[in-house]
């Protein structure tokens, strides 16, 4: 099929062949290979390796809050104008929050270690 020309007799070519140039510019043909693989990337995320991510995620948030409580505790525990026993009482609980904070990032830790395999 011959290309349209404008007034000067300069071929011009359709919108169609536009479009036909772009689709095989961004969508080559498959190459004809001996072997079934794919021509796309493959990802080698298995479920297993997502759920671990979301598991690192979840106990790192976990140990973040349980290191704000323990700041927090602390600072009450240090406070000159709380009560003796709720001075007390506020450093046991900063202790168990150290506790649960080191706990939650031991496991993100096992579970970020596990992701990467």
């Amino acid at each position: 099929m011959p290309l349209p020309q404008n007034q000067n007799n300069i071929n011009i070519p359709s919108t169609s062949t536009y479009v036909q140039l772009f689709f095989y510019t961004t969508h080559p043909p498959p190459q004809s290979t001996l072997s079934n693989k794919p021509h796309f990337p493959t990802s080698n995320f298995t479920m297993e390796t997502v759920k671990q991510a979301a598991n690192y995620v979840a106990e790192t948030v976990q140990g973040t809050g349980a290191e704000a409580s323990k700041e927090a505790n602390k600072g009450v525990a240090k406070s000159n104008d709380a009560n003796v026993s709720t001075r007390a009482s506020a450093a046991k609980d900063a202790l168990v929050d150290k506790k649960d904070e080191l706990s939650h990032n031991t496991k993100a830790d096992v579970h970020k270690e596990a992701a990467k395999n």
